[in-house]
């Protein structure tokens, strides 16, 4: 019964991540900022949020509660990511015991200095595109990050895309 519900809960759960998202004044960066910036028919699936926030731990833990509420049982929870300051907060997957099929929800980062430029878009800020566009430069360029290569470098192809198609011929009278 409660896996149906967490199922089929997909948009109530999106909901109280935003809610939570607009309540601490956090900052939506990577996928889903491109994504919210981009025209629908350019856009990718992803299923995680990247959140910065200046109490990583505290909001990733109160998000976690907020959501174990909502599905009625403890399916959620928190762990420390790998790079220091980060903390996912994790579903537990059909088997809610083995942690192969669990899937992140959201990863909460500390806010970086200087703040990241953002944009309003229904009351959540979301990191700029140029900015997003400069993140997936760098990762490109760094051998570390090769595993992620190939979705950075679609996503960075959509933003110059974007760019292009956006751009509207001017029209004299």
């Amino acid at each position: 019964m409660h896996l149906i519900k967490l199922w089929f809960n997909k948009p109530e759960r999106e909901r109280t991540i935003h809610n939570q998202v607009r309540k601490n004044n956090s900052i939506i960066y990577g996928g889903r900022s491109i994504m919210k910036q981009l025209p629908f028919f350019m856009r990718r699936p992803t299923e995680d949020y990247d959140i910065y926030t200046k109490k990583p731990k505290k909001n990733a833990v109160e998000l976690e509660k907020k959501l174990d509420r909502q599905a009625g049982m403890d399916y959620f929870y928190v762990k420390p990511a790998l790079y220091p300051g980060t903390f996912k907060v994790m579903n537990r997957g059909k088997d809610l015991k083995d942690p192969r099929d669990d899937v992140g929800v959201a990863d909460f980062t500390k806010m970086p200095v200087p703040k990241p430029k953002t944009k309003r878009i229904e009351g959540i800020r979301y990191s700029l595109l140029s900015q997003e566009k400069k993140n997936k430069l760098k990762a490109l360029r760094d051998p570390e990050y090769k595993f992620r290569h190939e979705k950075d470098r679609g996503d960075y192809k959509r933003m110059v895309e974007k760019k292009k198609y956006m751009r509207q011929p001017k029209i004299r009278w």
